[in-house]
């Protein structure tokens, strides 16, 4: 009765999932050549990662009630890496910037504000978030967005944050390797600006727009003005996007491609049309795709391949047509809370796995080792669905299992190989691990067993307690 209790409400999380992931904007204009796909129903500030401690895909950091989360999205399949609570409760995180460069030890940080103070965090590996910084005061509104330049960009090799203070301008600040502040500024605009509220902060990587940290302002409470500037070395100002009224444009989230299908360019959101535009080096812009529902943060996969739009619906991936990406698991069950390692008497006898779409397969395909390195015996079913089972031939039992998912298993639709190692292109295997002990308290060498061993260890410390 209780495995039918849990078979269905797995098969109540499949729907729901499905419904969730497929759910789409069918007015959303792209390019011709490029598609859409719904990733997630998380909503949050992006920022891309490849080649760290974290993994591959795109960061999405999200605070809600004072409690930070930090997801990893690969595709379809959803990952937190790391939450911290305790931050006031009407807090906002302003800006997230991995430190690709190496400055700050290729960590990732977060501006995270009540519109009071704002407080910099790392965040770590292990899924610590470590607080590194502080500004402001209740006598002071500070929201800071911040960018990672290092001294072959021509500027001093640090974090540069400006903040969007509303009541005494444009303040500029340089954190240091230490992550000590220093302010340079109390109010940094350009010529024939009052004021800028940053939207975004970005370096020029491609060297195509100068090679300068490029902002993006939407000034609403003062000259009522939207544009992009640059903020050169010297701390001179350029003009990149010409400034128009707040009443036929907000430009606000900017990035930088750096090739790939989306060539060497950089995008920027106009919330006022719900579109994504590209900016031409001469400043001109041009629509790339809209129809979205108030797009607020975009990031571009270091490859170029591609492009993730957060908005109030969810998580959407642009990409062309050629790159093929293939099936990923969205969840399995049963999966412990407890550092994966399953405890109980009787063992584990199967895994359940959702597909991100339809998938066909043999059983040949699917390889399970113990922790001896023997293969164990399986039967495996779901063949042409999204739902596959793996019922082992002998109970995961005071073990570990290591699953082996061959990217021979492919789309029953198209026959893209599946996406196992998460990296947003067909092709990889899946392998995950299944782990099982018994833990008895008596069982001092923690092997899963009580036998000899145990006893002569018990009474060791019996009779040195004596």
């Amino acid at each position: 009765m209780k495995n039918n209790f849990i078979s269905v409400c797995f098969f109540l999380v499949f729907i729901a999932t499905i419904l969730m992931i497929e759910c789409s904007h069918a007015e959303i204009t792209l390019p011709e050549g490029f598609t859409l796909d719904k990733i997630s129903n998380l909503q949050g500030q992006l920022e891309s990662i490849q080649g760290s401690g974290y993994g591959f895909g795109v960061v999405v950091a999200t605070i809600n009630e004072g409690i930070l989360q930090i997801n990893l999205i690969s595709q379809s399949s959803i990952h937190l890496i790391a939450s911290k609570s305790g931050f006031p409760t009407d807090s906002q995180i302003w800006d997230v910037e991995f430190d690709e460069l190496g400055i700050y030890s290729n960590k990732l940080l977060i501006s995270i504000s009540n519109n009071i103070i704002t407080k910099i965090v790392q965040v770590l590996e292990n899924g610590n978030v470590v607080e590194k910084a502080s500004i402001g005061d209740t006598n002071e509104q500070v929201g800071i967005k911040f960018v990672i330049v290092n001294e072959l960009t021509g500027y001093s090799e640090c974090a540069y944050l400006f903040d969007t203070n509303s009541n005494g301008g444009s303040n500029l600040y340089r954190m240091d390797t230490e992550f000590n502040l220093h302010k340079i500024s109390d109010n940094i605009v350009p010529n024939n600006r009052t004021d800028l509220d940053h939207q975004e902060i970005k370096f020029d990587s491609t060297g195509l727009y100068g090679g300068y940290i490029t902002i993006s302002d939407y000034d609403l409470n003062s000259d009522e003005l939207t544009g992009i500037y640059q903020f050169l070395p010297d701390s001179s100002w350029k003009e990149l996007v010409k400034p128009v009224s707040c009443n036929d444009a907000k430009y606000t989230n900017i990035k930088f491609s750096l090739g790939g299908d989306f060539g060497k360019k950089l995008y920027v959101i106009n919330q006022l049309n719900n579109s994504i535009n590209i900016v031409n080096s001469n400043g001109e812009l041009e629509t790339f795709a809209s129809g979205f529902d108030q797009p607020f943060s975009i990031a571009i996969s270091p490859d170029g391949k591609h492009m993730f739009v957060s908005e109030v619906k969810g998580i959407f991936r642009i990409r062309k047509l050629t790159t093929a990406v293939g099936p990923t698991i969205i969840m399995r069950e049963p999966k412990a809370m407890n550092d994966d390692v399953h405890s109980g008497y009787s063992g584990i006898e199967y895994v359940r796995i959702l597909w991100s779409e339809a998938i066909k397969f043999t059983e040949d395909d699917i390889k399970i080792l113990d922790e001896k390195g023997l293969e164990i015996k399986k039967n495996v079913q779901g063949n042409n669905t999204q739902f596959m089972l793996i019922s082992f031939g002998k109970t995961l039992l005071n073990n570990n299992y290591t699953i082996t998912i061959s990217d021979n298993v492919c789309s029953y639709e198209n026959d893209s190989p599946i996406d196992g190692d998460n990296d947003g292109i067909a092709g990889g295997e899946a392998i995950f691990s299944m782990e099982h002990r018994n833990n008895f308290t008596c069982d001092c060498n923690k092997n899963g067993h009580i036998g000899l061993d145990d006893c002569i260890e018990i009474l060791q410390t019996l009779t040195e307690s004596k």
